[in-house]
């Protein structure tokens, strides 16, 4: 493959300027990632310093593996979406750049049969190469979906345990408390966020800190306007019991609205189901008869 572009000069040309436009693009990225890591180092509240820290042979190769401060931040949202360490974006970025390199090698590999070679070979491997690099972060957003369809599910329960609670007498603080500490079966998720919570408290952190947190680690619509209610009534000492029954009724109702959005989905499944499956299987049965009878009679005018 190389002797086929080497013999075509202006071929060769042009893959020597794609190859050095890349390098320079790389090189430009770099710089920039830089100090995205930089300005990112500076902010408290963004890195968890008690907890997950990645290698640090993946930060010294963090201008390869993120190629930007919004693809990061992107990431960073997802993961902790997805219930992963928010500082994890650099070991998803190593994963992502594994799967890169799977599907270059992948489809280098299928060149071979294909009987792919010169251009159309690098095209195919470069194809996989992008359809790896690429469905990473497909992936990554349909596993934080299916947890955040999880703690919508749970969250009117939690809201009303607390709301019993607070209406016993019981302090937002021991509330958590005893929301953490509990068996937590019927919400297993929204539980491990308090613990995480009860945990932040634990080692100093401020409340207005670990709310938003607690907030992020949910990862759902809401649950920051949640966290500053719990915020304001710590600060202010205002009503809990009407707002947290509002906020049950909101997240009960977007639980029914995404079941019917999920049965509206499946429905349409179903549709085309029957369409490639059912119908063409009915349409043999009922015609069967008739053309194979048709057929004989063809056959014996033919005789």
């Amino acid at each position: 493959m190389i002797a086929a572009i080497v013999n075509r000069p202006f071929e060769a040309g042009l893959w020597i300027v794609a190859v050095a436009a890349m390098a320079w693009g790389l090189r430009l990225m770099a710089q920039q990632v830089r100090v995205d890591e930089r300005l990112h180092d500076l902010d408290d509240a963004a890195v968890d310093r008690a907890g997950f820290q990645p290698p640090r042979v993946l930060q010294v190769l963090s201008p390869v593996l993120l190629t930007s401060k919004g693809d990061r931040e992107e990431i960073e949202a997802n993961l902790a979406a997805a219930g992963y360490p928010a500082n994890g974006a650099l070991v998803f970025g190593a994963l992502r750049l594994g799967l890169t390199v799977v599907g270059l090698a992948a489809g280098a590999f299928l060149a071979g049969p294909l009987k792919l070679e010169g251009s159309a070979a690098m095209l195919a491997a470069f194809c996989g190469a992008g359809a790896g690099f690429i469905g990473a972060k497909p992936i990554l957003a349909s596993r934080a979906d299916a947890r955040r369809r999880k703690i919508l599910a749970e969250l009117p329960f939690t809201l009303d345990v607390l709301l019993m609670m607070l209406e016993s007498g019981v302090s937002l603080d021991l509330a958590f408390r005893s929301l953490a500490h509990g068996e937590g079966r019927a919400a297993p998720i929204t539980r491990e966020a308090t613990v995480a919570l009860v945990s932040d408290l634990q080692r100093g952190m401020a409340y207005n800190l670990a709310l938003d947190r607690w907030a992020m680690r949910l990862g759902v619509t809401g649950a920051h306007e949640l966290a500053e209610v719990f915020k304001q009534s710590l600060s202010q000492g205002t009503e809990l019991a009407r707002t947290l029954r509002e906020f049950g009724e909101e997240f009960s109702e977007r639980r029914l609205s995404s079941a019917r959005e999920s049965i509206g989905r499946k429905t349409t499944k179903m549709t085309v189901i029957m369409i490639l499956c059912f119908i063409p299987s009915l349409l043999i049965m009922l015609a069967g008869p008739a053309i194979f009878m048709l057929s004989a009679q063809i056959e014996g005018v033919g005789r």
